[in-house]
């Protein structure tokens, strides 16, 4: 996932700067944490915080964007992709920008309120509780 997510950014050097951090979720989290939006079907959920090239960059545009640019990659790359986005299983990524810090927030938000020592904390590649997702929800640009 972060090779495509990469490359896609790299793809779009006149408009990002770098991936700071991600973290994703399926859309039936969404539906758990009761976070509604106008998309239907099954889908792949991505907070990225990234970094723009031009600071009023509109990020909800810019991440339509890189959303198109990774299925994209992911449909040249991975034959079981392919084949779920073909048959309408599976539709495109929904990506989220997150505010600048947002994964250093999450960072210190798992060290309260979890057990884990700050030296084996690790950001979850895949999100599974509510809470977190919820706290990244909140954290959208």
């Amino acid at each position: 996932m972060i090779q495509c997510l990469t490359e896609a950014a790299h793809r779009m050097p006149e408009k990002i700067k770098e991936i700071v951090d991600y973290t994703s979720c399926e859309n039936v989290m969404l539906d758990v944490v009761g976070f509604k939006n106008d998309r239907k079907g099954s889908y792949h959920v991505l907070f990225v915080e990234l970094t723009s090239i031009n600071r009023d960059a509109n990020h909800s545009t810019l991440a339509a964007e890189l959303a198109s640019v990774y299925d994209e990659i992911l449909r040249n790359t991975h034959y079981k992709y392919i084949e779920l986005r073909t048959t309408k299983s599976l539709d495109e990524v929904l990506i989220y920008p997150i505010q600048a810090g947002g994964f250093s927030r999450l960072r210190d938000y798992l060290l309260k309120t979890t057990s884990v020592s700050p030296i084996q904390l690790k950001i979850p590649r895949v999100l599974l509780k509510k809470e977190i997702v919820t706290f990244m929800l909140n954290e959208r640009v």
